[in-house]
């Protein structure tokens, strides 16, 4: 719904808004109570001299409001416009650093593919097959259940087996070496989102402008090359 005026000769305040939330007053003293506003017509609204506000454009690109000022556009009609000032170079670059930060998190915390080879892999109900490759899981916590098999893979010895369950819910009777080895593989996984994630804070520190910095693609090199 629209929002109207009364357009005025004070040129400081060019239109004054009415609202449906309180009584008003037309440029000739007559009162109109607030429902007035929702239930008459367009035709009725003109008739007493009321013109629909204009509403302000979304920002632009590179901008940021301070605020709303009222302005008269060159046909007559009232309108809201911001007061724009240049976005810094220094916001785009914290808005990009805390986006690989988020990136290099999320990547960090997806499911991690492991080749267990012949490995037995059991079910709940006891069927046996070959691991082959399996999917770990790798959220916050279960990061920290990884750490604490890490120990008990060091503890226990190469040989002993450790069983671990898979993404999947099959228990992988993996040793405490392969333990080792696989732990060890998704931690340079997640290794390699950290320094790529410090690399592109370094390019994006780099940038000369708001619009470079807001350009700049924080979707590179997070896959390890072969």
């Amino acid at each position: 719904m629209s929002d109207w005026a009364f357009m005025t000769p004070d040129s400081q305040e060019p239109w004054r808004k009415v609202t449906a939330s309180a009584w008003f007053r037309d440029p000739w003293g007559a009162s109109y109570p607030a429902s007035w506003i929702t239930a008459s017509s367009d035709q009725e609204k003109a008739a007493i001299g009321l013109v629909a506000v204009v509403e302000a454009t979304e920002v632009p690109a590179g901008f940021q409001s301070t605020g709303l000022v009222k302005v008269v556009l060159p046909d007559g009609r009232p309108a809201e416009s911001h007061t724009l000032v240049p976005l810094s170079r220094q916001v785009a670059i914290d808005a990009k650093v805390a986006a690989i930060d988020a990136e290099r998190d999320r990547r960090d915390q997806l499911d991690f593919a492991y080749d267990f080879g012949a490995t037995p892999a059991i079910n709940d109900y006891g069927v046996q097959i070959e691991a082959g490759v399996r999917q770990l899981q790798m959220r916050a916590g279960d990061q920290a259940r990884w750490t604490i098999a890490m120990g008990l893979a060091l503890a226990g010895g190469a040989e002993a087996v450790l069983p671990i369950r898979a993404e999947d819910n099959w228990n992988i009777q993996t040793t405490g070496a392969q333990l080792i080895a696989c732990l060890a593989a998704a931690a340079g996984r997640n290794a390699h989102h950290l320094f790529n994630g410090g690399r592109l804070k370094t390019l994006v520190r780099a940038s000369a402008s708001w619009a470079e910095a807001d350009a700049f693609d924080i979707s590179q090199g997070w896959e390890p090359q072969p």
